[in-house]
């Protein structure tokens, strides 16, 4: 799955103007280089990691820290809402509980 995100101000990153970037779904590799993208707060709400966000959107479309950098605000913030897109937990995704299968998606034998 990816997503595109057409930009506001194109940005520069290794010779290239992009007027849009695509974003491929990350890895457990992203999510360890990038760190922690948001905590919560003691009243419940997320608090976003700003450096962490852009580590990830510069890992998932392929961009430079640079270009990252250069990111007008209302592209970064688009950007950003592409990044934790993918990390948010859908019913579509959430449906199966996977908790009690084996590695290799195979379901359990019955215990009755």
């Amino acid at each position: 799955m990816s997503v595109i995100v057409k930009l506001a101000r194109p940005v520069r990153s290794i010779d290239r103007d992009l007027t849009s970037l695509t974003f491929r779904e990350p890895t457990g590799r992203d999510i360890i280089a990038a760190g922690t993208l948001f905590s919560v707060g003691e009243d419940g709400r997320k608090i976003i990691e700003a450096a962490a966000v852009g580590r990830m959107i510069g890992r998932l479309a392929g961009i430079t820290p640079d270009a990252v950098d250069a990111l007008a605000l209302s592209d970064f913030n688009a950007c950003m809402g592409a990044v934790m897109g993918f990390l948010v937990e859908t019913p579509a995704r959430s449906s199966t509980d996977t908790s009690r299968r084996p590695a290799g998606g195979e379901t359990p034998p019955s215990s009755t």
